[in-house]
């Protein structure tokens, strides 16, 4: 098994970043952020990457959504997935949407979480059995 931050859980294997803060802080001295998140269902074998972006500040849904959009295009280019513009159009209005692309299920959501609005793209390479067996269930 892995030595650092990849871990064992209940559900598999995984790791979190530290948070990236962005925007400005609240009057609880609290900041919304970007994350991210690795997952996998052996300790060799990522299968699931999350980014996250947590509005916890009113004021910086806009910060948020432009750090989210360039990381997020930054994370596609790296794993060399083409997603069309109305995808990305997708993020940028809070739409959700899924695409698949090669190996990969592609999904974005956004949600309202008590008073914080989660953010999240969920890149998951399916596994061989299921590719072209019908909708990319992420």
């Amino acid at each position: 098994m892995p030595t650092g931050p990849w871990k064992q859980g209940a559900d598999g294997f995984g790791c979190v970043s530290t948070e990236l803060q962005v925007g400005p802080k609240g009057s609880s001295n609290m900041s919304s952020a970007i994350w991210y998140e690795v997952r996998g269902t052996d300790a060799n074998s990522p299968t699931t990457v999350v980014l996250g972006g947590d509005v916890r500040v009113p004021n910086s849904d806009a910060a948020v959504r432009s750090k989210f959009s360039e990381l997020a295009n930054q994370l596609l280019k790296k794993l060399n997935l083409t997603i069309d513009e109305d995808f990305r159009a997708a993020i940028q209005q809070d739409r959700a949407a899924d695409r698949l692309s090669g190996v990969y299920a592609v999904r974005y959501a956004s949600e309202l979480a008590g008073k914080v609005r989660e953010n999240r793209l969920t890149i998951k390479r399916l596994v061989a059995s299921s590719v072209g067996s019908g909708p990319a269930k992420p």
